[in-house]
């Protein structure tokens, strides 16, 4: 906009002024020394203040925060040397009158003299508060509605692992325990076939590992032992076929102390799929297990002495997306710290709920 007289009396502004009043947009004119020179009553309603408590004053020092000021006085120094289009748009918070702020997308244009010089800005505002107010709830929708997805996900999941165990444990290793017991009927006739004598071992390997792999797969033994027993178990279980040192160090709350039944399933699971992860690609030696449930977070780490690994050049599999999903379903974080010949380290932190805004089954920490 080009002016044909000085801004600070232009009648053409001043014949516009009430024509502005009416814009459901907020109208603002700085001068080059950042003070207000023209705002209307969309602008006041928005600020709180009268158009003569407005007029006059320094815009940046005294209508936005603290924390807003610096990037926004360098943004209209800028603005009045030169209007790039990545500078007609911008938003930021205004301060109101009664202390609380106030969201604005800006459009901004040059204000110019005959002879060309840039002689203040005018902006145009929009109060984006209900804009925000809404995005807001959609995210909020949104983490919600994924929630209660990955709960229904990994409770399926859960229930699956659950029939499997049942059906190993109750159909298929008692199928398997009747033929060892005619096997043992047959040797104790005194006939050492080495068939039978190989099928009979067959049979009991087949039997140990349906058993183990049953105990992987149900996390029942949690209400009778509690969380740092089961993964205990877990470790004992894992040293039977993997030779690898298991350190583990527990830091509950108290001795007494409980956390909700979701959450030791997941802790459970995680460090589960962890230890299978490092068993089958690491080619470690050592591996360190911490879960600190003394503070307000649950923080879990596993580190490992392995080859590691790029994570850039590394696709996530199954394994490390259900660690990250179960982590995010407690509203958590969850970091791999790996490179190449250094090892890695698993690094979950979980916010523990209030014990008085815990509905859910609670499992004791300890036996």
């Amino acid at each position: 906009m080009v002016l044909k007289q000085p801004l600070q009396a232009n009648a053409l502004l001043n014949s516009i002024t009430e024509y502005l009043d009416f814009a459901g947009v907020i109208f603002l004119v700085l001068r080059p020394d950042q003070t207000v020179e023209l705002i209307n009553r969309k602008g006041c309603a928005v600020l709180g203040y009268d158009k003569e408590e407005i007029e006059g004053e320094n815009w940046v020092k005294k209508f936005l925060p603290p924390e807003v000021q610096e990037r926004t006085s360098d943004l209209f120094t800028r603005l009045m040397r030169d209007c790039s289009p990545s500078l007609e748009h911008f938003e930021n918070p205004v301060l109101t009158k009664d202390g609380s702020f106030c969201p604005v997308k800006w459009h901004n244009a040059q204000l110019k003299n005959e002879a060309g010089e840039v002689v203040g800005i005018l902006s145009s505002g929009q109060d984006i508060s209900e804009k925000k107010v809404l995005q807001s709830r959609l995210v909020h929708q949104e983490v919600e509605r994924r929630r209660q997805l990955l709960t229904a996900v990994l409770e399926a999941q859960e229930d699956e692992r659950q029939e499997i165990a049942y059906e190993l444990h109750d159909n298929v290793n008692q199928i398997l325990t009747s033929c060892k017991l005619l096997l043992e009927q047959e040797l104790h006739t005194g006939q050492q076939s080495p068939f039978i004598v190989n099928t009979y071992q067959y049979i009991q390997n087949a039997i140990n590992e349906i058993r183990n792999l049953s105990h992987r797969l149900s996390p029942s033994q949690l209400n009778d032992l509690g969380l740092e027993e089961s993964i205990l178990e877990l470790i004992d279980r894992t040293n039977l076929y993997a030779q690898i040192k298991i350190h583990f160090a527990f830091r509950p709350a108290d001795t007494n102390g409980t956390v909700t039944s979701g959450l030791c399933i997941s802790l459970l699971r995680i460090v589960q799929e962890h230890l299978n992860n490092i068993i089958k690609h690491a080619n470690a030696t050592e591996t360190s297990i911490t879960l600190d449930l003394s503070g307000q977070t649950a923080d879990l780490e596993i580190r490992d002495n392995g080859k590691g690994f790029d994570l850039k050049d590394t696709k996530r599999g199954l394994g490390i997306n259900n660690m990250y999903n179960r982590t995010e379903l407690h509203s958590g974080q969850a970091y791999i710290n790996t490179s190449p010949g250094e090892g890695c380290i698993l690094s979950i932190c979980i916010p523990l709920p209030p014990k008085d805004e815990t509905t859910d089954l609670l499992i004791p920490l300890r036996k």
